[in-house]
């Protein structure tokens, strides 16, 4: 049912089928996004990326190796190269290629980042990015600057995978003479090759993908006040659930008090759907329920003045006897509240049906 598609033909996939008792094919919908965006493939979909406004501070070329290795350019034991064997985002990575047995790691360094304005003291940094390789072998990203000196990622171990790695610093006081990064490979034998993409270096505590906000006419999508809804968010989200932070998954909050529509993250880690004047809820997130760098499920049902909403197929505590919103905001945004506050902080696809789906419905999107 769900189809791969490349990123800028289809980033946000909707449905309705208002009218059927089955469930109808998903069709593209046109939407606004602003800002720029990786992707990620959510149940077989081109995703985009939903994040806080952050700089990225490496070129295209070093964060998504389109058409050069940009400064990734000074291997040691080992050759970097541009390859289109695989890909995490666009259509090209870094092919990295060890030349030396173990114990010995190949490392690739970008130098000179200060001379560029790229650092500066007293401010805490976050590089981070995504490898592919066969099972078995470690691999690690590393940061120097003043202060602190080296600081290294966790070393994780490949399972064959695009897996995420990331690490955070805050440089040292005085001038910043020098900085570098690099891509370890732990114990690599002659011949062993992995694949970097996605990489990125912000100044923030928390890795993120490139920035964008994605919003679409509530008119256009056939959304009415009052309407019975099934919306299904598929979300992979940087943050594991029990983060204590509030994540807008998504939200078309009309003028009046209460015209709410929304399903969210509180700060108590637990997952609502909100309409109009209640909330239905899931029980608490855990690391384990909900964690970071995995797809997870999120259906909202809505009918009359009763409100449902699952995880995983797992429902949560519904809640009835619902005063209906009066009206619905001109757009609907996924992946942010409406004025662009407490973004998802990750990837995000949505799909939304003009009734509720019947409980083997939605046990059937359960991962």
């Amino acid at each position: 049912m769900f189809t791969r598609t490349t990123p800028g033909a289809v980033n946000q996939i909707m449905c309705m089928d208002g009218t059927t008792a089955v469930l109808d094919a998903i069709h593209n919908l046109a939407f606004t996004m602003t800002g720029d965006s990786s992707f990620m493939t959510l149940l077989g979909a081109e995703a985009p990326a939903i994040s806080s406004v952050m700089t990225n501070l490496l070129s295209s070329d070093e964060a998504s190796f389109e058409a050069t290795v940009g400064s990734w350019s000074n291997p040691d034991q080992c050759t970097a190269d541009v390859s289109t064997d695989y890909a995490y985002h666009g259509s090209k990575s870094l092919k990295m290629t060890c030349n030396v047995a173990s114990p010995a790691y190949c490392i690739v360094d970008a130098v000179g980042w200060h001379s560029l304005g790229y650092m500066v003291a007293n401010t805490q940094y976050t590089l981070s990015g995504r490898f592919k390789s066969a099972s078995g072998k470690g691999y690690r990203l590393r940061l120097y600057a003043n202060g602190p000196g080296w600081t290294n990622s966790a070393t994780i171990t490949a399972d064959g995978t695009w897996q995420a790695v990331s690490l955070t610093m805050t440089t040292g006081a005085g001038a910043l003479t020098y900085t570098d990064a690099r891509l370890d490979a732990i114990g690599a034998s002659s011949g062993d090759v992995v694949y970097w993409d996605d990489m990125q270096l912000v100044a923030s505590g928390t890795p993120g993908p490139a920035s964008c906000t994605i919003s679409m006419p509530t008119a256009t999508i056939g959304m009415t006040p009052g309407m019975p809804l099934t919306i299904m968010c598929v979300a992979n989200t940087l943050w594991a659930g029990n983060d204590g932070s509030a994540h807008d998954l998504l939200d078309t909050k009309g003028a009046g008090a209460g015209d709410v529509f929304s399903i969210y993250k509180h700060t108590d880690n637990k997952l609502y759907f909100a309409v109009g004047d209640k909330s239905a809820v899931t029980a608490a997130l855990t690391a384990t329920t909900w964690a970071a760098n995995v797809n997870h499920v999120v259906i909202g049902t809505v009918t009359g003045g009763t409100i449902n909403v699952y995880l995983a197929g797992t429902a949560g505590t519904p809640a009835t006897g619902t005063t209906r919103e009066a009206a619905l905001n001109a757009n609907l945004y996924v992946g942010a509240k409406i004025d662009g506050t407490l973004p998802l902080n990750g990837a995000i696809l949505c799909a939304i049906w003009g009734r509720v789906l019947t409980s083997e419905e939605i046990e059937g999107f359960t991962l």
